[in-house]
C-alpha cells in the first residue's frame, strides 16, 4: 500500500494528525516522566516509620 504525502491532504486532515502527533508527543512525556518517577523511588525508597 502506497504511503501518501501531506500534499493530497485537505487542511482539516493536516490539523487532525497535528493535534495527533502533538497529544502523541505530550502522552509519551508523560510515560517518560513515569517511568523516571518510578525509577528514583525505587533507588530513594521511602523512609519507614
Amino acid at each position: 500500500m502506497a504511503r501518501r504525502d501531506d500534499s493530497d491532504l485537505d487542511p482539516v486532515t493536516k490539523q487532525i494528525r497535528a493535534r495527533q502527533k502533538a497529544r502523541n508527543i505530550a502522552l509519551g512525556l508523560f510515560l517518560g516522566g513515569l517511568v523516571v518517577l518510578f525509577f528514583l523511588l525505587t533507588i530513594v525508597r521511602f523512609p519507614t516509620h
